[in-house]
């Protein structure tokens, strides 16, 4: 049926349903209201051919303006939020440096029997005035130390091992330190008078190799307060100078 023939229908239909307006046209709406089935049946077959022609411009605005698929969701709603990333696991903080300590003495126990003369290899100094300290690492060589005792001195005047010898550092205060079961001499490389100068180290000086103990004096510029921990891979005595 072609789009003007339809049209024609439907005007017939509608004339002969209501006709021309006049002040009788409820009694033909009764009238045709009451004909048999078979006679209204033009009025059917129109209404079901104009659902048809409905259907048929729906599908085509669907063909010609396709739905976004990526935004499909509830009439008026947001889009559904993609996941976010789960956030990477944080990582825990290092554990804090000791406090520092001003005590007269200091005595860090080897906690075991350590192997004969564990081997001193290098000492070294370093100044960090933006962390407010200096540094002296001792570093020993594959096995761990005996015990270390650190004493706090008045002076910078400190006695040598085995001659007895006294022995004035640079600097007015001093720093004592011992370690047991360790020797120097095989295997040490460097200086054992070390005058760096810095705002509280002075001078590291080799006091003493003798007989398993080794010990070392350092010269500073104000009464000492220090803090010490013991690092691995290589085994390390760090020793931290607070700067005043």
């Amino acid at each position: 049926m072609s789009k003007e023939s339809f049209r024609r229908d439907l005007r017939r239909t509608f004339d002969e349903i209501t006709g021309s307006p006049s002040s009788n046209l409820g009694d033909k709406v009764r009238s045709r209201l009451d004909e048999p089935v078979e006679q209204r049946a033009p009025m059917w077959a129109a209404g079901l051919a104009a659902a048809l022609i409905a259907v048929i411009v729906v599908g085509v605005l669907v063909v010609v303006h396709p739905f976004n698929r990526n935004n499909v969701g509830l009439v008026g709603g947001s889009p559904t939020p993609s996941a976010s990333p789960s956030p990477l696991p944080t990582l825990s903080p290092s554990p804090s440096a000791p406090a520092y300590e001003c005590t007269a003495q200091t005595h860090i126990a080897a906690g075991y029997t350590p192997p004969p003369n564990a081997s001193i290899t290098t000492v070294k100094v370093g100044n960090h005035s933006d962390q407010g300290f200096d540094q002296v690492t001792i570093t020993f060589k594959d096995t761990r130390h005996g015990d270390i005792t650190i004493d706090v001195q008045p002076n910078s005047t400190f006695i040598q091992d085995g001659s007895g010898a006294s022995v004035k550092l640079a600097g007015k205060y001093g720093l004592r330190i011992l370690i047991t079961e360790a020797d120097e001499h095989p295997d040490f490389t460097g200086s054992t008078d070390l005058k760096p100068g810095y705002t509280q180290l002075k001078e590291a000086r080799l006091m003493g190799d003798f007989e398993g103990r080794v010990t070392w004096g350092l010269g500073l510029e104000s009464p000492a307060c220090y803090r010490v921990q013991i690092l691995d891979n290589p085994t390390r005595l760090v020793i931290y100078l607070q700067i005043k």
